[in-house]
């Protein structure tokens, strides 16, 4: 289809994303039950195994024109299903880069890429990929074989490849000899395979190792736990060339009288075999259980043990999953291998790991340092811990290294510290947890794997002995074996329980996980109702458990945005400019203008802005559908230009629009819910509607304070808080209501103590925040469910819809 035109470029995009979520939808229902059938035998499956070349990336499925990579790790090349898991998601990744480099290039012919999608469900992961026009005969890129075989023949391709590689920084390497012993030079890592399709087309397959690894790791970080409780938990490094001496050196005892063993935490354990010993009492030397070791398995464990994070220990290759992000590498401008650390790169490889190492080096001894430092002097401009992780990976950081982020800020800045960045490493060290109690349950027992899933978030979100315990070892142990590598350092003892709240907590772990409970259990979790008990859930409370799907990034929403803004011909233009119900708006709009005596050049701009997002709104219709989030965001943007209009009654209109798509579609994206509720607030601020607008205000604070748990500690505080309260104070201070301007008043002299001098500056950040969430930027992925408060809003909406409409009809008769 051709792109020549904003118009052209939207329809291409808009049957893209139609096909795309047809692809999405089959691949999810087939993932679902792929997942679900995992236990029973080949015979019984709905969907058999395929046998394919490559041991690399778990398990392969092929059914109805979809290719399934299950994320496991049965040749033992990762270190367990965890860090396969990992590893599986850099295809994705891999692809959005490929995809988005490859636009700036205007050539042809051009490389194309998959479908593809990542399936999260019951603790697992699928790559999903559309199937393509290949096979083994028509490789001419790459290797398919663990490098026995290299690819380059064809000098279109390798042109192609050389371009975007380029853009990516990637540097050309030698990774073995042809037919005739001639080096073969790649652009790419050796197990990209680029094929020439039986269409005619260049197609890139197998890219989960785009990007170059960070290092290569020759120790293996643990923690040594003492039996005696009294003693201090140690982190230690143990040399895998030495695996056995070192691990017997540390227990102080002989290599016949420890053993290793997996558990379903992601946890190896090394510990004394004393209690196996096939002896009477007396026999048994007297040593008590390793209480804290115990917690941390469920499992009986005596004496010192050591714990190790993973599945299989010594062999672990980081190097698979480990990688650079594409924001850092274009930040050095230094071209580095894809292959360094591997078996593909060894000609020059001192040379390559060098330029790696010094990459590295930057970003851990100074670019982070220097991110630590620029938070600490913009904290309160991150309104809240939800989009931090999508800040950390826009500046070229991996989520790994908040620990050390967390290390290097200080204790003063505790909003900053614990609350943003350490909440982030504490939900992911529980959704690990969760994620491995969800795959160690067979989906045939279903009972049994709901109780399971409602047990573990009582111990999570409960208080009781078991619960305490959880937080005392089982996470400070965790944080330390998933951070530590990468510069974390924290006291053991250090309480995280938790440090913000139990309904960011709650939620989160939903999101993250796809567990999901019924909307009416929130309110246990709320700071007033703080009143539940070692098991606040029950299984009755269980709603669904549902797969967790990522797509590509390839969003039409840009799109859509480029027409609407756009002067090109387009019918959607031509719809509004024709419209006779339009031309009667805009007529009377231009009429509230002039009455406030604006300059025709002013008013001309303002009816234009309105026009561009009526396109918008309309053609989010057309393409998500009438209720959809999309289409939600459009309206309550356009309620707010007719406010500002003084249209009040087109404005009300909207809103009534808006309020009625999130009364019913349930749960939205948590940051452009709380923008439409704060335009709400806007447009009722407008109109004149000062107690609709107060009323908006404080459920918005109030909900800020219960995600935040902020009510009672200003250092909680999101900067989002602060505008709220500067606006409930000017509602205060034109009705002179005393009693609440002095409140207000207090709230802000709390927040002045946090964020000091930059208080009075926080609003000017809200409107571009608030813009970025309505273009659906930045977003964390985090839903939530506020159809009762619009149920509540529809109401006083249509009041003050009806209330206006009869002031306009007085002032026609006078």
């Amino acid at each position: 289809m051709p792109q020549d035109t904003c118009w052209q470029r939207f329809e291409r995009a808009q049957k893209m994303s139609q096909i795309y979520e047809e692809f999405v939808n089959t691949a999810t229902k087939y993932g679902k039950i792929i997942i679900e059938e995992l236990s029973i035998a080949s015979s019984n499956k709905t969907i058999s195994r395929c046998s394919t070349v490559g041991i690399a990336g778990g398990e392969k499925f092929c059914y109805d024109g979809i290719f399934f990579k299950l994320a496991t790790d049965p040749f033992k090349l990762y270190g367990g299903v965890h860090f396969s898991i990992k590893a599986a998601g850099h295809e994705l990744k891999a692809f959005n880069e490929l995809v988005k480099v490859s636009n700036l290039i205007s050539v042809t012919p051009s490389l194309h890429f998959p479908m593809i999608t990542l399936i999260d469900y019951l603790g697992y992961r699928l790559v999903a990929v559309a199937a393509l026009p290949i096979s083994r005969k028509t490789l001419k890129y790459g290797s398919d074989d663990g490098c026995k075989t290299i690819h380059n023949q064809l000098p279109e391709l390798q042109d192609l490849i050389q371009k975007v590689a380029k853009l990516l920084y990637l540097k050309p390497h030698i990774v073995g000899s042809g037919m005739n012993n001639e080096p073969i030079r790649l652009d790419f890592p050796a197990d990209v395979e680029g094929h020439l399709g039986t269409d005619g087309k260049y197609y890139l397959v197998d890219v989960h190792r785009l990007f170059p690894a960070e290092r290569e790791f020759l120790t293996s970080y643990a923690i040594l736990i003492p039996e005696n409780v009294n003693e201090a938990m140690k982190v230690i490094t143990l040399d895998r060339l030495k695996w056995t001496e070192e691990i017997s050196s540390y227990l102080n005892k002989s290599g016949t009288e420890w053993t290793q063993q997996s558990f379903s935490n992601c946890l190896l354990v090394v510990y004394s075999t004393y209690h196996e010993h096939k002896y009477d009492d007396s026999a048994i030397p007297e040593v008590a259980r390793n209480v804290r070791a115990q917690d941390l398995t469920g499992s009986a464990i005596y004496g010192d043990a050591i714990v190790v994070l993973g599945e299989q220990a010594p062999a672990k290759r980081e190097v698979l999953y480990y990688m650079f992000r594409p924001e850092w590498l274009q930040e050095c401008k230094v071209k580095v291998s894809s292959d360094v650390f591997t078996k593909f790169g060894i000609d020059n490889c001192k040379e390559h790991e060098e330029e790696v190492a010094q990459i590295t080096k930057k970003l851990v001894e100074e670019h982070i340092p220097a991110f630590a430092q620029w938070l600490v002097e913009n904290s309160a401009k991150i309104v809240s811990s939800l989009h931090f992780p999508k800040l950390l990976q826009e500046h070229g950081i991996n989520l790994r290294y908040t620990g050390l982020l967390f290390t290097l800020i200080p204790d003063t800045c505790k909003r900053l510290k614990f609350h943003t960045i350490g909440f982030q490493m504490l939900v992911r060290v529980i959704t690990d947890l969760l994620q491995a109690q969800l795959r160690s349950r067979t989906f045939e027992s279903y009972g049994m794997f709901e109780q399971d899933l409602v047990n573990f978030f009582n111990l999570v979100l409960g208080k009781g002995p078991e619960s305490d315990r959880f937080w005392q070892s089982t996470v400070p142990v965790q944080l330390m074996l998933k951070y530590g590598p990468f510069g974390y350092k924290c006291d053991p003892d250090f309480s995280w329980q938790p440090i913000l709240g139990h309904l960011m907590l709650f939620q989160l772990m939903q999101h993250h996980t796809g567990v999901w409970f019924k909307p009416d259990v929130e309110s246990r979790f709320l700071p007033e109702n703080d009143k539940h008990t070692a098991n606040p859930l029950t299984v009755n409370d269980l709603l669904r458990v549902t797969a967790k799907v990522k797509r590509w990034s390839q969003e039409i929403f840009p799109f859509i945005k480029e027409v609407a803004q756009s002067k090109e011909w387009n019918p959607y233009i031509v719809k509004e400019e024709e419209d006779e119900e339009s031309k009667e708006r805009f007529a009377t709009i231009r009429a509230c203008l002039e009455k406030e005596g604006l300059p025709v050049e002013e008013i001309e701009g303002i009816l234009d802005k309105i026009k561009r997002q009526r396109i918008q709104k309309s053609l989010c219709i057309d393409t998500y559908g009438e209720s959809s989030h999309h289409t939600a965001a459009s309206v309550f943007m356009l309620a707010s230009m007719y406010a500002d209009a003084k249209a009040t009654e087109f404005a009300l209109t909207e809103l009534i629009q808006g309020a009625t798509i999130f009364s019913s579609c349930g749960a939205a994206p948590g940051e452009m819910m709380l923008a439409c509720l704060y335009l709400t607030a806007h447009v009722f601020t407008a109109c004149g509607m000062m107690e609709g607008a107060k009323e908006v205000y404080m459920t918005l604070v109030k909900h800020i304070e219960q995600l935040w748990d902020s009510s009672e500690d200003a250092n909680s505080a999101s900067p989002f808080e602060v505008e709220l309260h500067q606006q409930l104070l000017a509602i205060a201070e034109s009705t002179n209501n005393i009693e609440e301007i002095e409140a207000h008043r207090r709230k802000l002299n709390q927040f002045r103590e946090v964020f000091g001098d930059s208080t009075e500056t926080l609003p000017d950040e809200v409107a571009p925040l608030i813009q970025k969430f309505l273009d659906f930027d930045g977003l964390s992925g985090v839903t939530l469910d506020y159809s009762t408060e619009w149920a509540e809003l529809l109401s006083s909406l249509q009041q003050g819809l009806a209330s206006s409409a009869n002031e306009s009809e007085a002032e026609e008769k006078d």
